[in-house]
């Protein structure tokens, strides 16, 4: 799905990461962050988001926060995923060959979520509600204007906060 992420990118990352969370978070806060979780959640949504999006400020906020506030790794890449789609649509052009990519990706990524859903490792009401609103935005039904002003929202919710 995305270019192969080498070990080298992986640690910039990381480091990057944290480094957004040691000048965002409080020192309570960011004690809570296990480094190990954040890697495994870095080697994990590289496969699914491309690097140049791993590096977007938001997405790195909501995984942080999330990991932090005790989601499941595969909880916080579907609910990252999620945030990375309304942005893609928000930013793309409506092309139908955009659009067909777009579908593409998440009708890909939705039967693995599924199975991690299955394996207990996301969580139902999470699995659906996000599931829900990424079928309403690969399909164009008249729900995703308004899931998108939703999204629209939670991306910068963390954005918010700091201001």
């Amino acid at each position: 799905m995305t270019e192969s992420v080498s070990q080298q990118q992986l640690h910039v990352l990381l480091t990057g990461y944290l480094s957004i969370a040691k000048s965002e978070m409080s020192d309570d806060t960011l004690a809570k962050i296990q480094p190990e979780l954040l890697q495994k959640y870095l080697g994990l949504v590289s496969a699914a988001i491309p690097l140049n999006h791993l590096i977007d400020k938001p997405l790195i906020q909501h995984a942080l926060h999330s990991l932090v506030d005790g989601s499941s790794v595969e909880e916080t890449i579907m609910h990252v995923f999620m945030l990375h789609i309304f942005k893609l649509t928000q930013d793309g052009s409506g092309h139908p060959l955009e659009r067909g990519i777009i579908k593409q990706n998440i009708m890909s990524l939705l039967p693995i979520f599924e199975n991690a859903k299955d394996k207990k490792l996301i969580r139902d009401d999470s699995f659906s509600k996000n599931a829900d609103a990424l079928l309403h935005i690969a399909e164009q039904t008249t729900d995703m204007n308004d899931i998108m002003t939703a999204l629209q929202k939670e991306y910068y919710r963390h954005a918010a906060v700091e201001s």
